[in-house]
């Protein structure tokens, strides 16, 4: 979003912010002084190629004004353009709860789980959840899950009212959003169905964005900050815990 308005107040010509933008025959905007160097009759919009017959250039003033406010608020808009950088600043302190039944111990610190060789034994065979120790109803929050090495996983979001006692389809529809792995390359989002996600070289670890109010998930890479799935347009009926299912 931060990258498309500035696209949108600079010009095409100087690539800088636009500066006594002006629009020529076909609707593009251009600096007055980029376009008065190619105004003469007839000439091709250096934008869309287009053949203008006239030379009438026409000030574009709410261009001119965005571009003035865009510009003095370049740092910050530079910032967002890192999603990395950007999220870190909701990012949380996230303990797994230790009352949660699962067959993966954590580690003391309550902060990891893994598959390792030691199992507890569930009754009914159950999948391996690992639930944060707080639950989120408002706000925005961001968490890291390291999921190096490993070849199969769940991670994300899930109400606490979800069921977490079954094979529970991971999907919005049973209060769960989340991106999983599956034979180390089967990379998908739990939607209905599935939506299968570019695989193209082991994560490190997973970040994971929540905004109660926006009702926004996103998944990015831990690493570099890049997307890897968003779910939008949510409404949350209760309170959301960080999970995590490494599989059996």
């Amino acid at each position: 979003m931060a990258q498309s308005l500035q696209d949108d107040v600079s010009c095409p010509i100087c690539s800088d912010y636009f500066h006594n933008p002006v629009s020529i025959a076909c609707g593009h905007n251009f600096c007055q002084t980029c376009i008065d160097g190619v105004s003469l009759l007839p000439f091709r919009c250096p934008e869309c190629r287009k053949i203008s017959q006239n030379g009438i250039l026409r000030p574009n003033r709410h261009l001119a004004k965005l571009a003035v406010i865009v510009k003095q608020h370049s740092a910050l808009l530079e910032e967002s353009l890192n999603t990395k950088i950007w999220v870190q600043r909701f990012r949380e302190n996230i303990t797994l709860d230790a009352a949660t039944p699962h067959p993966f111990p954590g580690t003391e610190d309550e902060k990891s789980g893994s598959c390792g060789d030691h199992r507890q034994d569930l009754p009914g065979n159950r999948k391996a959840w690992l639930v944060g120790s707080r639950c989120f109803s408002s706000g925005r929050h961001y968490w890291e899950v390291d999921v190096k090495d490993q070849t199969e996983w769940d991670v994300g979001v899930c109400e606490e009212s979800a069921d977490r006692k079954g094979q529970t389809a991971l999907c919005p529809e049973n209060g769960y959003w989340a991106v999983s792995l599956r034979n180390g390359h089967h990379f998908q989002a739990g939607t209905s169905p599935r939506t299968r996600l570019p695989w193209e070289n082991p994560l490190q670890g997973v970040g994971i964005f929540l905004d109660v109010e926006a009702g926004v998930v996103s998944f990015l890479n831990a690493v570099d900050g890049s997307d890897l799935y968003n779910f939008t347009d949510i409404f949350f009926s209760a309170a959301l815990l960080p999970f995590f299912c490494p599989e059996q």
